[in-house]
């Protein structure tokens, strides 16, 4: 049987990290092209249903939020376990998470820094007094129009008064006037404020006690307050005939949504978002701490997991390697691993069947050895580096007069007396000084106390 039919066949790779890595990647591509064309405005919160279905889906990432902080302390902690207890193969393992830790980290602080940074120029610029201004323009503008309009206003009455200077007035005149003018009321008064002519259009009840108002204010020749020209319902002018007479005009009502109006409701919410941006600064924040977490248990994960496909190969092939030094030559390694590593498994496996293959060819030849040595007349003893026996024939036990027994391992001393001791040690010095040695001697006999005869 040949080495490559002695090693088993190593396991099929798993699929699952594969399966979830395409799945995660199909994940991120579907939130980017939802993201990037707008078609999640078209969902929106109508019923208790969604509102609740929001709340689980918030619940739910919490949850894995969590769960994935718990991971990456057990894989940390574990770790550390291995490293105080000097496993294999640990070492290793925490200086390729440092690694990555590091190398992912320096852009993660990038891009935190960058983030936080254009964040807090964006939201000074947006809560400046750039936009009041932007939004206070138009105030000015109207202004300049409101008050452009009401001296128009009372240019025109001033015009009407020096056409209409010689001219009696019917109710019904001064109703044309007030049509083709837009005018609400129309009046021409005598000296004595008594009413010659008059006009007027029929109003609600409210819009009724307004103009009675502005009616009072004139009359009383209070011309110049600001209601009779603020571009805010009534607007009233008033005329001086030649002859003493006077004659009093009165706008239609102005819409009281003006632009000053919305102005000022602009920068009412304005200032409540001036009031939130410490809330948007916090969840901005909030929102890099939650990506740096997730950037960093991403490359935690892959550090551990490129970590154990390399340890684990090279930690079986270290423990294989002291089963060979101790003599379990039968022992494989059976590990999963990847690349050059599965390729050093396989040279692994066939190297240490190939020395089981030459270590049984050589316990036969040494039996063989053994067994031509026994069947010798002549008495052969052999010995290692420290003179400790290794085999011995029965001729070389007859010749020492020794007993039928297993003297592998004995020292010289043990054997012969201290004369032939000697002889022989010098015998076995010169042979390992030049390697090899012949000396022709008579070795003495011995009694039975283990003495010279």
């Amino acid at each position: 049987m040949t080495a490559v039919e002695k090693t088993k066949s190593q396991p099929k790779l798993r699929k699952s990290p594969w399966v979830l890595g395409i799945f995660v990647l199909l994940s991120l591509t579907f939130l980017i092209l939802l993201q990037t064309s707008n078609l999640w405005k078209s969902l929106s919160v109508d019923s208790a249903s969604d509102t609740l279905l929001l709340y689980a889906l918030s619940s739910l990432n919490f949850f894995a939020f969590v769960i994935f902080g718990f991971i990456l302390l057990r894989n940390l902690i574990k770790l550390a376990r291995e490293r105080r207890s000097l496993e294999l193969g640990a070492k290793f393992k925490t200086r390729l998470w440092l690694y990555f830790f590091a190398i992912s980290l320096l852009p993660i602080i990038a891009m935190a820094g960058f983030s936080y940074l254009f964040m807090n120029r964006a939201v000074e610029r947006w809560f400046t007094q750039i936009p009041e201004n932007i939004v206070r323009a138009p105030i000015k503008v109207q202004d300049q129009a409101i008050k452009l309009q009401s001296e128009k206003f009372r240019e025109t009455s001033k015009m009407l008064a020096i056409s209409l200077e010689k001219h009696e007035f019917t109710n019904e005149e001064l109703s044309n006037i007030s049509e083709a003018g837009n005018l609400t009321r129309i009046e021409v008064l005598s000296k004595t404020n008594q009413t010659l002519a008059l006009h007027e259009k029929i109003l609600p009840t409210e819009q009724k006690a307004e103009l009675d108002v502005i009616i009072g204010l004139v009359k009383n020749g209070r011309l110049e307050e600001p209601s009779l020209r603020d571009g805010i319902g009534f607007d009233a002018a008033a005329a001086d005939f030649s002859d003493g007479r006077k004659l009093i005009v009165i706008s239609n009502l102005y819409s009281e949504e003006n632009v000053s109006q919305l102005v000022e409701n602009a920068l009412a919410e304005f200032d409540k978002l001036k009031e939130k941006q410490i809330n948007i600064r916090q969840i901005g924040l909030l929102t890099l701490g939650v990506l740096t977490f997730l950037l960093i248990f991403a490359s935690s994960w892959t550090a551990f997991y490129v970590a154990r496909g390399l340890t684990v190969p090279i930690k079986a092939l270290a423990e294989g390697a002291d089963e060979i030094a101790q003599g379990n030559l039968a022992h494989r390694v059976e590990v999963l691993a990847e690349d050059e590593l599965a390729l050093l498994v396989n040279s692994f496996n066939q190297m240490s069947a190939k020395l089981e293959e030459n270590s049984a060819e050589l316990g036969e030849r040494r039996r063989y050895i053994e067994t031509i040595l026994q069947s010798l007349s002549t008495g052969v003893i052999s010995f290692d580096a420290e003179n400790r026996v290794t085999t011995i024939n029965k001729a070389a036990i007859q010749i020492l007069k020794l007993e039928n027994a297993d003297f592998a391992g004995f020292n010289l001393n043990q054997l012969v007396n201290d004369e032939n001791r000697i002889v022989l040690e010098r015998l076995l010095n010169r042979a390992k000084r030049i390697g090899q040695a012949s000396e022709q001697t008579v070795l003495q006999p011995e009694n039975a106390d283990g003495s010279a005869a």
